[in-house]
């Protein structure tokens, strides 16, 4: 199951470089065993979501039975690195579609279509939607359904992997300039997306 699927089956080689290739088929093994218990467990959970959340609740569960918070936090460690690494796989995509000559200042004038469509009640988020001008789109998401599967399978620090994620590719968008000091996920009141126009970001 985890090696067919598309968020993380390259985990495994993070795995083996920090443990080595005996550890790490037992780990994953394991892993792939948890991911099967919690997707029997939940299928009321649409499948592309539980694609994505399901097995990343499994890998975290796994690899805190082992390792523990420590000082080096191994298991927050793989993961937040990890899904920075998949926000760099996915910012790539992004920039190469951005950077088609009018495509990016097309984006920037569905902007804000995109962002209600994205972090809109229909897509499971509650949001309030605090600007939308020719110069700055801003959002703060006060509630995310990826954080509150992950708070419902035990295993919501996880979700940090997720905001690494988000935090990655979002920065790719060429023309666009995108910040965001904190989410729900980390701690903070809300998710505060921040976008803004601008010619010279390349």
């Amino acid at each position: 199951m985890l090696n067919e699927n598309k968020y993380y089956k390259a985990f495994y080689k993070d795995l083996v470089s920090e443990f080595g290739a005996e550890k790490a088929g037992e780990l994953w093994k394991e892993m792939d065993e948890k991911t099967r218990e919690l997707t029997e467990a939940h299928p009321e959970v649409e499948k592309k979501r539980a694609d994505m959340v399901i097995p990343l609740a499994a890998i975290y569960k796994v690899m805190r039975k082992y390792y523990p918070e420590t000082e080096d936090d191994v298991t927050m460690r793989l993961l937040i690195a990890y899904g920075t690494k998949m926000g760099e796989k996915i910012g790539k995509l992004l920039h190469g579609i951005s950077s088609i000559p009018g495509m990016s200042g097309l984006l920037w004038k569905k902007m804000p279509q995109i962002m209600h469509k994205m972090g809109g009640e229909e897509a499971g988020y509650k949001s309030e939607f605090v600007s939308e001008t020719s110069e700055l789109c801003a959002m703060n998401v006060l509630k995310c359904p990826i954080d509150d599967l992950l708070n419902e399978l035990d295993a919501r620090e996880a979700c940090r992997a997720i905001c690494a994620m988000d935090k990655e590719y979002m920065t790719h968008i060429r023309h666009i300039r995108y910040t965001r000091t904190m989410s729900v996920a980390e701690g903070g009141e809300y998710c505060d997306y921040r976008l803004t126009y601008d010619k010279n970001k390349k």
